[in-house]
């Protein structure tokens, strides 16, 4: 293994670990249905409040 591969696997796995520890951080702090609104609609905020509470 070379050494950029080396620092390559390195920020991988930091950024894995990352990820693993906010994951539930963020989905404790974001309900889950926002969260799939929020990727469905784009950004919801310029939405009116009762444009998606049928959702």
């Amino acid at each position: 293994m070379t050494t950029k591969e080396m620092v390559y696997v390195t920020l991988v796995a930091a950024l894995i670990s990352v990820l693993a520890l906010f994951l539930p951080i963020l989905v404790g702090f974001i309900p889950i249905h926002t969260f799939i609104c929020t990727g469905l609609v784009g950004a919801i905020d310029f939405l009116p409040d009762d444009s998606y509470s049928y959702i």
